[in-house]
């Protein structure tokens, strides 16, 4: 389909969010990452992938020439999940290094290198404050709140209703006045027999 989401692979360290996602996934077959599962080639794969590369739990799968052992499935959420590949947060440093210039490659270890981090906060915590103290404390990292994301998708989502809204009128007008014309030309050229 011309609108099907990219497939991503994203790192992660079984249990950092203690419980505090609300994206709630289930497992269709195999199991989640735990922290055993750190240092080593595992994936669970989201319900399009596998049905994609018709995987199960317990194949292997080529991922950038590297092979994994898919631990697990996820069930379909008809979201990004479902298009999604979790592996071990260094083994997805390590591909993403490879993916690098050659030129940076040398200047960096794959366990420096992060595109995204998510931020579970203690219950009660000033979140403005903390993206604030993060912005500080790393200069180089932008943060992104909930609110703030909120926001972004909001003024998206209204600038695309905005434009929905604007073809409709356009084509109710453009229907309207089609009908009025053949309504006008209809009468017209009867007009002598009424």
């Amino acid at each position: 389909p011309c609108f099907s989401r990219p497939a991503i692979i994203y790192g992660m360290v079984a249990g950092s969010d203690k419980g505090r996602e609300v994206f709630e996934l289930n497992i269709a077959q195999g199991r989640e990452l735990d922290k055993d599962d750190e240092g080593s080639n595992v994936v669970v794969l989201g319900a399009d992938i596998a049905r994609k590369f018709s995987k199960k739990s317990g194949d292997t799968m080529d991922i950038r020439g590297r092979p994994f052992q898919v631990v697990g499935i996820l069930e379909a959420t008809l979201t990004a999940p479902d298009t999604s590949v979790a592996m071990p947060l260094l083994a997805a440093q390590t591909l993403f290094a490879e993916t690098l210039p050659s030129i940076i490659q040398g200047d960096l270890k794959p366990e420096q290198l992060a595109s995204d981090i998510i931020v579970y906060p203690d219950p009660g915590t000033n979140i403005t404050e903390l993206a604030k103290t993060i912005e500080t404390l790393f200069p180089h990292v932008q943060t992104l709140t909930g609110e703030e994301f909120d926001e972004q998708i909001g003024s998206a989502t209204a600038i695309f209703n905005s434009i929905i809204i604007g073809i409709a009128l356009i084509s109710l007008t453009v229907g309207g006045l089609s009908v009025i014309n053949t309504m006008a030309m209809s009468v017209a050229e009867r007009t002598r027999e009424i």
